[in-house]
């Protein structure tokens, strides 16, 4: 494979071309939980890592680099090395017209938000950024030269990426749009606006010496119609100038805050990424490598991208947080072992970008938790069976039986994923699927027994005689019983519509308009049914679900002729040719063959339990908070288990036993 091959950057060469990519990871800077978390990724066959410095300007500058940093970047280094892997320091120059990223957090700060013009901020376009004066730029210069200076002669890093991309200090100071400057650092023209950006790689080179290699991430194209984004023209000049001032490599991004859904696109991305597409572009005009992101923790994908020429390394990153041993495992030939990421955005993204969390991720619970290494193996193994073949069930009897258990599950159904076989039903999110195909191979390769169509009684439990007893039975549609004609023939779940267990007409309305909905109605238009959407709430999509993965469903379903949308509307009751509805005060009737509701899930109803917990030890997963986001109840249910709650964990240090 190209992947495994070696390849050079300047002088410096790398094990593979599989890199694992600069992500904000929100743990302890270069503490004892960071380096766990790099460690992870090294030991798993990374042939290069990312992290970061921040050398941001002015009121901006970060007072945070104490010899407790410098003393972690050190050991980050050696660690590194130890597994044969190189490391890569990212020098953040700033967040620019995006600093009030953390919408919930920073709200109400009136502080002043520094960029390279006098525009609005992003997240609240009633606020004017602040533009750096020379003096704070010459500044951050100097600082950006005492930093290069430490890495390049000092930690023991081996290159240094300078960030200039995604709609950050960097970018805008290059973006027309942003950059409204008069003075040395503005100007019509890119090679004018290109001056700070080229100013940061003379300061750096200057103190790295000419043999330690630079990188420059860069957007050449934004991908928006707008005025002042940059067009790929535009990038190719910005590509060529930069490759001139004696770099090493680019590394290519795409889009911007603006359209954030191509700078870290989820599942709903099916196609090839644009950051691929620019790079191809890109590649075709310099002679310096061209590093890319974009999905390509596919071993397929990302193959192919190096065989055709598109790019010659591989920048991953949430392949490598739901499976830090990929590159490992790609190089033993087990790609079926290779957990692969779903694209939910989850836990890596949203988490760092909309609810100040650190990093994690939703299909492998060790992510960021790798100090407390969730289930040891077991002292004195144990016969369990588990109960129910669905997220929850299907990572505990993983874990389990990685422990030393000995593990077998009755599934109630045909086949194991429970509710993840409606969120992989759409072609939009087949990635889904890939998930539930990795359990199943798993526990076929581990000895796992799956009991497919059994049903679950006591009597038969207790006769299998097991020393405990999981039940994770899942979840259900919420059905209100409390409205009129709910229970008809011509009401089905969302859920049984996704997974072709309910027959539907032509014309359907589709009640409620959450992330099961939307994707529900998107997924049977493509059977040429027009769909009716009727949600109480003022929008669809809900604010839990991340912002990209809202715009871009908001952005087909806005696409889509054969759906239409009402919004702050109300069920009333359900008739046998449709539904009467509520809409600011008044009432109507909508017609349609099917109502499908989509109002949620809420636990299953089991007397198990209490049929149970007096014979034989029995525990409890209790399901996910949202349908679509199943996985990312996997660490919560295992969490539950073992009698700790979030907080507990992030915070304590306690580990999950897996003896008690």
């Amino acid at each position: 494979m190209i992947t495994l091959s070696k390849g050079h950057i300047g002088k410096m060469e790398l094990k593979n071309r599989l890199m694992f990519a600069p992500m904000g990871y929100g743990l302890d800077g270069y503490g004892p939980k960071a380096i766990a978390y790099f460690e992870d990724r090294c030991k798993g066959g990374a042939g290069l890592i990312f992290t970061h410095f921040n050398v941001s300007a002015g009121a901006d500058a970060s007072s945070s680099h104490g010899p407790a940093f410098y003393d972690g970047m050190k050991a980050m280094a050696a660690m590194a090395h130890s597994y044969g892997a190189k490391a890569c320091m990212q020098l953040f120059l700033g967040y620019g017209r995006v600093k009030r990223y953390l919408v919930n957090v920073l709200a109400n700060d009136p502080s002043p938000v520094y960029s390279a013009s006098a525009v609005p901020e992003f997240f609240y376009s009633d606020r004017t950024c602040v533009p750096y004066t020379i003096e704070e730029i010459k500044d951050q210069l100097v600082r950006v030269g005492e930093a290069a200076r430490f890495i390049g002669k000092e930690s023991g890093y081996d290159c240094i990426e300078i960030h200039a991309y995604g709609g950050y200090l960097g970018d805008c100071f290059l973006t027309e749009r942003w950059n409204k400057r008069t003075d040395e650092y503005g100007g019509a023209t890119i090679k004018e606006r290109s001056k700070y950006i080229t100013d940061v790689i003379k300061t750096v080179r200057e103190n790295v010496g000419p043999d330690f290699p630079i990188i420059v991430k860069f957007t050449p194209c934004h991908y928006l119609e707008g005025e002042g984004y940059r067009k790929m023209e535009e990038g190719i000049e910005l590509a060529k100038i930069l490759e001139s001032t004696g770099i090493d490599a680019l590394h290519v991004d795409a889009g911007c805050y603006d359209n954030w859904e191509l700078c870290m696109p989820p599942a709903y991305q099916q196609e090839q990424t644009y950051a691929v597409t620019a790079a191809e572009q890109i590649k075709k005009v310099v002679n310096v490598p061209v590093l890319t992101a974009g999905k390509l923790g596919y071993p397929e994908k990302g193959e192919s991208t190096l065989a055709d020429g598109k790019c010659d390394f591989l920048v991953v990153g949430r392949g490598m947080l739901a499976d830090p041993e990929y590159a490992n495992k790609l190089m033993e030939g087990r790609i079926e072992d290779i957990r692969p990421c779903i694209g939910c955005d989850e836990g890596c993204i949203a988490n760092e970008c909309e609810r100040n969390e650190s990093i994690a991720c939703a299909v492998n619970p060790d992510t960021g938790f790798e100090t407390y290494r969730r289930v040891p193996k077991a002292e004195k193994p144990k016969k369990l069976l588990v109960i129910g073949a669905g997220i929850g069930g299907m990572t505990f009897a993983y874990d389990a039986k990685v422990a030393g258990h000995d593990v077998e599950i009755w599934e109630s159904r045909a086949r194991v994923g429970g509710l993840l076989t409606a969120a992989g039903r759409p072609s939009f999110k087949k990635e889904v699927n890939d998930l539930v195909t990795y359990y199943r191979v798993q526990f076929a390769k581990l000895g796992v027994p799956i009991r497919y169509n059994k049903t679950a009684t006591a009597e038969d439990i207790l006769a299998y005689g097991a020393d405990e007893v999981i039940l994770a039975i899942g979840d259900s549609a919420i059905v209100p019983r409390s409205i009129p004609g709910i229970n008809g023939s011509n009401v089905v779940t969302a859920i049984d519509a996704l997974n072709d267990t309910a027959t539907l007409g032509k014309h359907l309305v589709m009640v409620g308009a959450g992330q099961v909905g939307c994707e529900a109605a998107l997924h049977l238009t493509t059977f040429d049914k027009t769909i009716d959407i009727i949600e109480m709430g003022p929008h669809t999509m809900p604010g839990d679900v991340f912002i990209q993965c809202r715009r871009m469903i908001d952005a087909r379903m806005a696409a889509d002729e054969k759906i239409t949308i009402h919004t702050s509307t109300k069920l009333v009751r359900v008739e046998e040719d449709g539904v009467i509805v509520e809409h600011e005060g008044e009432e109507r009737k909508i017609k349609c063959d099917t109502v499908v509701l989509a109002l949620g899930i809420t636990p299953k109803k089991s007397e198990l339990y209490d049929e149970l917990k007096d014979k034989v030890s029995v525990r409890v997963i209790e399901g996910a908070p949202r349908v679509l986001d199943a996985t990312a109840a996997a660490r919560v249910a295992l969490l539950q288990i073992y009698g700790l709650t979030e907080k507990d964990y992030n915070r304590s240090g306690k580990k999950w036993d897996s003896k008690s």
